[in-house]
């Protein structure tokens, strides 16, 4: 479900995915994108509320296939999602909720220490909460997630 509704999202797409090494973004390369419509009425979830009083509706998260219980099997993909107004997003978002996708990719096997207050929320949010820090810095303050990021940055040739 490619559908990005104005070139303020693909500006802020782009502005993500360049902070990602280059190994690890052609890995994500063909994760789908949701921009400026209602994610719930669109199939993309079943839940509207986050365990946090957010909403599915005007958050921006990655919506797993296997949560997509109302679409058609062969149209199920993990999507992001980003809500309107794009004013409120940053390339940061982008960057956490791909990783989201990646720690899909890699079967959610990894727990990693929680970096922040969000990171301690659960798994998920603490892998995508380093994957941020380690797009940004190159490096984290967990050796393990260093060991997994590298290598999944290593050449693919």
């Amino acid at each position: 479900m490619k559908r990005i509704t104005n070139n303020a999202y693909s500006s802020l797409i782009e502005a993500g995915y360049v902070k990602i090494p280059m190994n690890v973004r052609f890995r994500l390369k063909d994760i789908d994108f949701f921009t400026g419509s209602e994610p719930l009425f669109a199939g993309l979830g079943t839940i509207e509320n986050i365990k946090d009083g957010r909403s599915y509706r005007n958050t921006a998260h990655c919506s797993y296939a296997h949560n997509q219980n109302r679409l058609p099997k062969s149209l199920r993909r993990t999507t992001i999602v980003l809500p309107e107004p794009v004013v409120d997003l940053t390339p940061l978002d982008i960057v956490h909720e791909l990783g989201h996708a990646l720690h899909e990719m890699v079967g959610f096997d990894f727990d990693f220490i929680p970096i922040d207050e969000y990171a301690t929320t659960n798994g998920h949010e603490a892998f995508a909460q380093i994957f941020c820090q380690w797009c940004w810095w190159g490096e984290t303050v967990d050796p393990e997630a260093d060991i997994l990021f590298e290598n999944f940055n290593r050449d693919m040739r």
